[in-house]
């Protein structure tokens, strides 16, 4: 399995917490919404997964870095999340999503 459906699947499992803690989950993809719409269909998610195509969430978010392929680097996205206060403000990140589980 990919990491990316990894990371989906942890934040599912956690569904119940976030509910009772009276949360919205909402994931951010640089993919276009319709396969965004596929892939949560697919694996029977229920957050809302939402397409980020010019960055810009990644950016303000700090989940945007450059990264070495084939002897380059490149502005790469980087499995992390954020928790955000309703008013505004960060409660909590990880650069790195958990998707050992």
């Amino acid at each position: 399995m990919r990491g990316y459906a990894r990371q989906a699947y942890a934040t599912q499992d956690i569904d119940l917490q976030i509910e009772d803690a009276s949360l919205t989950v909402i994931g951010a993809s640089q993919e276009v919404p319709e396969t965004l719409t596929s892939f949560r269909a697919e694996h029977g998610l229920g957050f809302i997964l939402a397409g980020d195509l010019e960055h810009k969430a990644a950016e303000v978010y700090g989940a945007r870095e450059e990264k070495p392929m084939y002897g380059k680097e490149y502005a790469g996205v980087l499995r992390s999340h954020v928790a955000i206060k309703q008013e505004g403000g960060r409660v909590a990140s990880s650069r790195r999503g958990d998707t050992s589980s």
